[in-house]
């Protein structure tokens, strides 16, 4: 097996190394936004009107902001990619050009698939999240409609 030491110049490619570091930005944009998405505790008393339940509708509505940003940025991102995976400008030497083409062509559209992936990821976390919070909601409310009904059911049983 031969190894081939792969270098791209990054002055004479500029086009390249700006959809790089480009993907790199929203990469940790990604991560700031999706560690807030763990971060988030959804509150135990929903009914009741508290401080934490306020803090987590305003908390998850400014996520999603981000992550709608974000999502317009991702999808501008994705359309230069894939242009330039269509209409690559690489200037590459002549000795393993063709090997570095590939390489560099095979890297860039495992960066779009990448970020497809966890943009998805991220939309399954807010929806996740927004769920459980949902979630408590209804209980809460069949559990106080329980808790009238038992109440309904002792008076008409034995106040008649």
């Amino acid at each position: 097996m031969t190894q081939h030491l792969l270098d791209l110049d990054r002055n004479k490619n500029p086009d390249y190394f700006n959809l790089i570091d480009e993907h790199n930005l929203l990469i940790d944009r990604y991560n700031k936004i999706n560690n807030e998405l763990y971060s988030i505790v959804v509150p135990k008393l929903i009914l009741i009107r508290n401080k934490q339940k306020n803090i987590f509708i305003s908390d998850l509505n400014r996520i999603k902001k981000e992550a709608d940003t974000l999502q317009k940025d991702y999808l501008f991102w994705r359309g230069k990619a894939n242009a330039f995976c269509v209409k690559p400008k690489f200037i590459l030497p002549t000795e393993k050009g063709d090997l570095l083409f590939l390489h560099y062509i095979g890297v860039l559209k495992h960066m779009i698939q990448g970020m497809d992936y966890i943009m998805a990821i991220m939309l399954r976390n807010h929806t996740s999240i927004r769920s459980s919070y949902e979630n408590e909601y209804n209980f809460q409310i069949a559990l106080l409609a329980l808790f009238f009904s038992l109440i309904g059911l002792y008076l008409s049983l034995f106040y008649k």
